[in-house]
């Protein structure tokens, strides 16, 4: 993909949802806060739990983000509905339940700027909520430590959960 280096490049950020009542607001804070992240498509396939009331009342005063309806239920059938909506030049997935961080938008967009020739990258993961989250997370710091070419391959660290993965 060709960069025009006149005008910054769109990211847009895609988020499957089903019946995520209790975490989708907090996750919308987390980006529509980012200057770097230019559209929020959350694709709703089918809750019964008030997920896109709450999502309709976010985007009234937030206008970057969007409200879209996926009949099929299950992830790859609204990520491929958030996908084929998204303008941005840059596409990025991550779960209504992720944490991701203040910088996260930031990443993305430095990283593909400067790697035109990258199509796609993943990061690696913690789980806030697992029972053995301690775990995962001595593990991931263990292998970052260990290789270095780890960190600059997950953008320094701080690109957060696998289901953030980038088109």
């Amino acid at each position: 993909m060709k960069i025009d280096p006149s005008s910054p490049p769109i990211l847009s950020v895609v988020v499957p949802v089903l019946n995520e009542a209790e975490v989708i607001e907090r996750t919308l804070e987390r980006l529509v806060a980012q200057e770097a992240i230019d559209e929020v498509i959350i694709v709703d396939s089918g809750s019964d739990d008030g997920t896109p009331d709450i999502v309709d009342q976010f985007a009234a005063t937030h206008p970057k983000v969007e409200l879209i309806h996926e009949p099929t239920r299950g992830i790859p059938a609204a990520r491929n509905a958030g996908f084929d909506k998204a303008r941005g030049e840059f596409i990025a997935r991550t779960d209504a339940d992720t944490f991701v961080a203040a910088d996260w938008g930031a990443t993305i967009r430095e990283f593909f700027t400067a790697h035109p020739e990258t199509a796609a990258i993943t990061g690696l993961c913690t789980y806030h909520d697992s029972p053995i989250g301690f775990i995962l997370k001595f593990g991931q710091c263990c292998f970052a430590s260990a290789s270095s070419a780890a960190k600059s391959a997950t953008c320094t660290g701080r690109i957060w959960r696998s289901a953030a993965a980038l088109v």
